[in-house]
């Protein structure tokens, strides 16, 4: 998403695709692209595990003594 408006002034200055594809911008780009789908993937099931956790332990009712 924010890479759009440069590839827009790419095709307006009519630059080839295989100039675009050998650039470090893109390498970077998608470079940081999997970085955040790989940070979303594991921290949605973390925080699942981690509220289920915080909630159970919160439900358990400790024995009362008499």
């Amino acid at each position: 998403g924010s890479s759009f408006a440069t590839m827009i002034l790419f095709m307006a200055y009519s630059v080839n695709a295989n100039q675009i594809l050998n650039m470090d911008y893109v390498a970077l780009e998608i470079a940081q692209a999997l970085a955040g789908s790989i940070g979303i993937v594991l921290t949605v099931p973390f925080t699942s595990l981690l509220g289920a956790y915080i909630l159970s332990a919160k439900t358990k009712k400790v024995p009362v003594q008499e």
